[in-house]
């Protein structure tokens, strides 16, 4: 199985696939996504916490969450891509929140995180929320600090990943305004200066 640098992380190319793919599908900002997903399982598509009940790549909970649809076949979300299409809706609405809240930098991706269900309405402070905020400028910056080059998507990678089971029912469009918002990968290069984090631009250089 292949794989490509993101920031710190090497990644499985068909889970990267899954997770961009769904993410600019719906204008979810391809580098929350990927770092979520990293922050919930390691990008590891058959990860199962919390005691069994949550599922997968962003960890879907089946006892009242975003994976609670499935909770009489929860193994059909071990499908990165299932998984990934049921959990970018809320991370671009959130984001879309976010972004009218005003929030920029750090406090930016915290706030995704805790008003997307990754991992729910706690303080921003919490350890977990803090870890998604790590793992997030980890996947955007490379370890000298600079903007990681991402591999170009090849949405081919993950052309054979289909939904499981036919009639799955499509996430709902993002909230109304988000498609006014285009996402944007991060740049090829650092840039001079210090950008604050928004939907449609990666995160501010780590101070």
């Amino acid at each position: 199985m292949s794989s490509s640098l993101y920031g710190h992380h090497r990644i499985d190319d068909i889970v990267a696939c899954c997770i961009r793919d769904e993410a600019l599908r719906v204008g979810c900002p391809e580098y929350l996504a990927m770092g979520i997903a990293g922050a919930e399982s390691g990008w590891d598509p058959n990860a199962l916490g919390d005691g069994g009940l949550s599922y997968g790549l962003f960890q879907l909970y089946v006892a009242g969450g975003q994976g609670s649809e499935y909770r009489d076949n929860p193994t059909l979300l071990f499908n990165p891509r299932l998984n990934s299409r049921i959990a970018v809706v809320p991370i671009a609405q959130a984001a879309w929140k976010c972004t009218v809240a005003g929030e920029q930098g750090v406090d930016f991706i915290a706030c995704v995180a805790v008003h997307s269900g990754h991992p729910g309405h706690i303080s921003t402070s919490d350890p977990r929320v803090q870890r998604i905020v790590r793992i997030t400028l980890e996947v955007v910056f490379d370890r000298y600090g600079n903007f990681a080059r991402w591999p170009t998507l090849r949405r081919s990678d993950c052309a054979g990943v289909t939904i499981p089971v036919p009639g799955v029912p499509t996430p709902p469009p993002p909230m109304p305004g988000w498609s006014d918002v285009q996402p944007v990968e991060p740049p090829l290069e650092a840039q001079d200066g210090v950008m604050g984090l928004s939907p449609v631009e990666p995160p501010a250089a780590l101070q």
